[in-house]
């Protein structure tokens, strides 16, 4: 799996990394190609929304994954650290609460299941 970030937009990348999670289908390999597009294309074209649902897509799959899908932990914190250097007001209500409920998933989160 490649996701070049000159064949797809960041709307594009949140919306396949949602679906691909909601499917059951994230994977360290598509974790990984992910890693790999946020390297050459960074995360500055991600929207609020975009941002949030790659946040809970990632956190969704290591939680599938008992946890072990480091790379998808790796690539989650990648995603939140650029979320804190956001301005959290343009963030809606739901981006916030999908936000939060990565950041809970964690290592070290505190989660209320």
């Amino acid at each position: 799996l490649r996701v070049a970030p000159r064949e797809f937009e960041a709307r594009q990348i949140a919306t396949l990394f949602w679906s691909l999670s909601k499917l059951s289908l994230l994977d360290s390999e598509a974790a990984t190609a992910l890693r790999g597009y946020i390297s050459e294309a960074g995360l500055s074209g991600f929207s609020p929304q975009g941002l949030s649902n790659l946040a809970w897509a990632l956190a969704r799959s290591s939680q599938e994954n008992g946890g072990s899908g480091s790379e998808a932990l790796g690539v989650s914190e990648v995603v939140l650290e650029e979320v804190l250097l956001r301005d959290l007001s343009t963030f809606g209500p739901q981006d916030l609460a999908n936000t939060a409920w990565a950041a809970a998933r964690l290592p070290g989160g505190r989660s209320a299941d």
